[in-house]
């Protein structure tokens, strides 16, 4: 078997039959809109956003979103080289969907730091969880559609709560930068035209615009994101996932973004099913770093695996390796086999039960 066969098996039946991505052909690269306060938004909350919502049973949980949280939008390295102390390179990285290949192209915010020196940044963790509890308050009730574009309101204090509730504790200055990082990174997404499916071309920002009360004269402190997000929520294609185990793997990035994966894509999971996925397709589709020996990548991943199997998400693994003969032995990829732990298939089957009863009773969208 060739790297490029072994590269080729991800598990099928994560796969839903005549599965289309949404079609998306917006422009290259937009112009930065201008600003507006929130009161200048048209403010909405239309029937098919309160479907997002969750119920008070449901406190534990939020939704993750079709294509958007699954590309690799986040730096991990803390250590970045900036050149002149400032300025960072683009950054450009593939990675695979539902079997369909991407390229994203990310250039870094710019922001002003205390010593007055203006710098870049790509997001990193704490943008992750920023924006991820963000989602977790628009399941909460507080989303709102602002010009026909999903975003929510809220309050500093109320986002700092939710955020330590949660195990993250940053002041308002954190939260505020961290914002201001997601606005301020520009994204590229490509793909092209593959079978029936649609080319894919468009630019876009995680958070596309924002206020804070009491800056100027906004009155109201909100973010309006991707318009990914609202394509999803539109199309009914965001599953709920336990965001309480999500936290559980907040130290550890692997465990963290293969759970997420994991909650969305393994639609079957069932006793006795198993999902595989490749080392190099973990390294390339969680933007991970190629060690120069890929053993070190495997025993961080075999790492994440058994706290995986702690926490009950997995049963247990197998692994079967890859190996390059010439020119001379070495491992050039692993295999896994996971077996979902029956807790975690719990949670599969509530997130299948309510995304039919969505789409029973609401008709995608594809507007």
């Amino acid at each position: 078997m060739t790297i490029a066969e072994t590269n080729k098996i991800i598990t099928t039946v994560i796969q839903p039959p005549s599965k289309r991505l949404p079609v998306m052909t917006d422009q290259k690269r937009r112009e930065r809109e201008k600003p507006k306060k929130f009161q200048d938004h048209k403010v909405a909350v239309p029937e098919q956003l309160t479907f997002f919502f969750l119920t008070d049973k449901e406190a534990d949980y939020s939704n993750t979103v079709e294509l958007y949280d699954f590309m690799p939008k986040y730096v991990w390295n803390k250590k970045l080289n900036r050149i002149n102390d400032q300025f960072l390179e683009r950054i450009t990285r593939t990675f695979e969907f539902r079997g369909r290949d991407f390229q994203l192209k990310m250039d870094p915010a710019r922001l002003e730091d205390k010593d007055g020196v203006v710098r870049e940044y790509f997001p990193g963790t704490k943008e992750e969880h920023v924006e991820d509890i963000l989602r977790k308050m628009m399941t909460e009730g507080y989303a709102v559609m602002l010009d026909g574009e999903a975003g929510i309101r809220f309050t500093l204090y109320q986002l700092q709560q939710e955020l330590a509730e949660h195990g993250h504790k940053y002041s308002y200055d954190q939260i505020k930068n961290a914002i201001k990082v997601l606005k301020g990174t520009d994204i590229h997404l490509e793909a092209v035209m593959d079978g029936d499916q649609d080319p894919i071309n468009i630019a876009f920002s995680p958070i596309e615009t924002y206020g804070f009360q009491g800056t100027g004269d906004e009155t109201q402190t909100f973010v309006r994101f991707s318009p990914l997000v609202t394509r999803s929520i539109k199309q009914q294609t965001y599953r709920m996932i336990n965001y309480k185990k999500v936290n559980e793997f907040s130290g550890n990035v692997i465990a963290r973004q293969l759970y997420k994966r994991l909650s969305h894509v393994y639609i079957y999971a069932k006793v006795g099913n198993t999902f595989n996925i490749m080392l190099t397709t973990l390294i390339r589709d969680f933007g991970l770093t190629f060690y120069g020996k890929l053993t070190k990548n495997h025993e961080e991943v075999e790492d994440s695996l058994k706290l995986l199997i702690e926490h009950r998400i997995l049963n247990k693994y197998e692994m079967d390796y890859v190996h390059q003969k010439k020119p001379r032995k070495k491992l050039s990829d692993v295999k896994y086999t996971l077996y979902p732990d029956i807790n975690f298939v719990h949670d599969v089957i509530e997130a299948n039960k309510r995304q039919k009863s969505i789409r029973d009773s609401l008709p995608a969208n594809n507007d």
